[in-house]
C-alpha cells in the first residue's frame, strides 16, 4: 500500500492553484482512511481466523468421537465441516492479502491518465489505491461464503 499511496500524494501539485491542490488532498484522504479501515479488517479478520482454527483443532477429537455413535454421527460432520470452511476461509484470506500488492501495483497503472498535469490526471491517480483497497475489502468479507460454498458447510 505504501508505494501507492506515496504516488497518490506526490502526485498533488500546486500547479493549478491552491483550491485544486485542496481538494486533491482531502480526495487523497479518502484514500487513505479507506486503506486504513482495509487494512483493520483484514487484520482483524486473520486474527480471529487463526484463533478459531486453533480452538476448533483443540475440540477437534471430540468431532472424530461423535462419528462413532450413530446418534451424534450429524454434529460431528457438520463440526469437521464448518472446521474445514474456517480453514478454507483462513487460505482465502491470506491467497487475497498476498495477491492483493499484485492487484494494487496493477490497477494503479490502469488509474492513469496522460497528458498535462490536471486536475483529471491528479484525481485518476488517486483512484487506483482506492478501488484496489475496496475490492481488497469486499473479497476478505466474501472469504466466509466462498468457504462455506467450497466445503458444502
Amino acid at each position: 500500500y505504501h508505494d501507492a499511496f506515496m504516488e497518490s500524494f506526490r502526485s498533488i501539485t500546486f500547479s493549478q492553484g491552491g483550491g485544486t491542490a485542496l481538494i486533491m488532498l482531502l480526495v487523497a484522504l479518502v484514500v487513505l482512511i479507506v486503506a486504513a479501515i482495509t487494512a483493520i479488517y483484514v487484520q482483524v479478520v486473520v486474527v480471529v481466523r487463526v484463533f478459531e482454527v486453533c480452538v476448533r483443532m483443540v475440540f477437534s477429537g471430540f468431532a472424530f468421537v461423535m462419528l462413532a455413535n450413530q446418534s451424534t454421527r450429524e454434529s460431528g460432520v457438520r463440526y469437521i465441516k464448518q472446521f474445514a470452511g474456517v480453514c478454507v476461509q483462513a487460505l482465502v484470506v491470506l491467497l487475497v492479502v498476498g495477491l492483493g500488492s499484485v492487484f494494487i501495483r496493477q490497477s494503479v497503472g490502469l488509474f492513469t491518465a496522460s497528458g498535462p498535469d490536471t486536475l483529471i490526471a491528479s484525481f485518476m491517480s488517486l483512484v487506483g489505491p482506492m478501488v484496489s483497497c475496496i475490492v481488497m475489502f469486499l473479497m476478505v468479507k466474501q472469504s466466509r461464503e466462498i468457504a462455506n460454498a467450497v466445503v458444502g458447510a
